[in-house]
């Protein structure tokens, strides 16, 4: 199981061995380019987030552009990494903000 897992979560570094792959995803920080970024983001923020917890906050808070956080809950059955039991909830909130900020380049 762990291999599949390891393999999967692998897939987008495109590197033949485990190690190479821990050494190719360290490279990715937004530490250095955070301040730069200035395309409106809305950043989701789920209870219960097990791969990054904190982490949506703290982009949140080093953005100097426009940003929107929104927290899914537990209440609204829209916990956990990607929302699993929450898709439609999820979909809504991104396809609202996405409909909002492109009406404006219009």
């Amino acid at each position: 199981m762990f291999a599949q897992t390891m393999a999967a979560r692998g897939r987008p570094f495109a590197q033949p061995t485990g190690y190479d792959t821990f050494t190719a995803a360290i490279q990715y920080n937004l530490r250095d380019v955070v301040s730069k970024i200035q395309t409106p983001l809305l950043i989701t923020n789920p209870d219960d987030e097990s791969f990054w917890p904190g982490q949506s906050e703290d982009l949140c808070r080093q953005l100097t552009g426009e940003r929107e956080i929104t927290r899914f809950t537990r209440e609204d059955g829209a916990n956990f990494h990607y929302e699993p039991m929450g898709r439609a909830e999820a979909e809504c909130r991104i396809f609202d903000f996405l409909h909002d900020h492109l009406a404006k380049t219009r």
